[in-house]
């Protein structure tokens, strides 16, 4: 019984923290990114989303695969985002003062990355 609430705790927490992601990801993608950002950063998706790489995109935000982030998964996505731009140059932008505590939660990256790279991909054949 304990394990069963503690998973569906989790399962909730983690939609709660995607959900609030993908809200964030697409105000940054709809008023402050540009369209370089945009464009690096649905390329990394697609690469990862390729249904031959390993580690997937999905792994990249799971705890329990094993990898591990030099700096974090916020240094390594603001790399993949701006490499021109500071880690905290490029969260506090997007994300405000609170943006240690957002990047902490996996799943808020996921969410904000996702719904920004539907953004992209929404838009970004109107630019051609």
């Amino acid at each position: 019984m304990l394990v069963q609430r503690l998973l569906a705790s989790q399962a909730s927490s983690d939609q709660v923290d995607f959900t609030a992601g993908e809200f964030a990801g697409r105000e940054w993608a709809e008023k402050y990114a540009t369209a370089r950002q945009l464009k690096r950063l649905a390329c990394q998706f697609d690469v990862l989303s390729a249904s031959f790489q390993n580690p997937s995109w999905i792994q990249y935000f799971d705890d329990s695969s094993g990898l591990h982030f030099i700096g974090g998964r916020e240094d390594w996505l603001a790399e993949v985002i701006d490499p021109s731009s500071s880690t905290e140059d490029l969260w506090s932008c997007a994300l405000g003062d609170d943006w240690k505590t957002l990047v902490s939660e996996p799943m808020f990256l996921r969410g904000f990355c996702e719904a920004a790279v539907e953004i992209w991909k929404g838009h970004s054949s109107a630019m051609n």
